[in-house]
């Protein structure tokens, strides 16, 4: 990766990474609304009290575990910049860590909506998380002593 477009990212709001990452853990949720409607929707239940349970319930959940691990994701990689001695802070970390999930979150609403979702894949694609974020780490220039 060229240096630039990971030194733009230090001028880039907070609210904007969040905001991608609501969006993406939505795309994400999809696979698995439909497929608690699919199975457990009743003939008699308005589909607006589906809306609203899927909703409330199964998104709200989901992007709290997926803000969870993200958070766990830059906390490792911060570990892992101070061991490699770069000069990130925790917040540049974690909107790297959410601009870099992309993939990894993409291939895991693949997974899930063909079915083929277990603990393998999601250790894997946090591992491919990490990979990612780790190469970027060694982008950014070494602290100075």
């Amino acid at each position: 990766p060229k240096k630039e477009p990971f030194f733009r990212l230090n001028r880039m709001r907070m609210s904007n990474a969040i905001v991608y990452l609501f969006c993406l853990m939505f795309i994400a949720s999809i696979p698995g609304g439909v497929a608690f409607f699919l199975s457990d929707h009743p003939a008699d239940v308005p589909p607006t009290l589906f809306v609203l349970q899927f909703v409330f319930f199964y998104y709200v959940f989901f992007s709290f575990f997926g803000l969870l691990s993200l958070s766990v994701l830059a906390l490792i990689t911060l570990w892992l910049s101070k061991g490699l001695q770069r000069k990130l802070t925790y917040r540049q970390l974690w909107k790297m860590s959410a601009y870099a999930i992309t993939l990894p979150l993409l291939l895991y609403t693949l997974a899930e909506s063909l079915n083929v979702n277990n603990g393998f894949i999601l250790s894997f694609l946090f591992l491919l998380s990490l990979g990612l974020v780790s190469r970027l780490i060694t982008v950014f220039p070494k602290r100075s002593a």
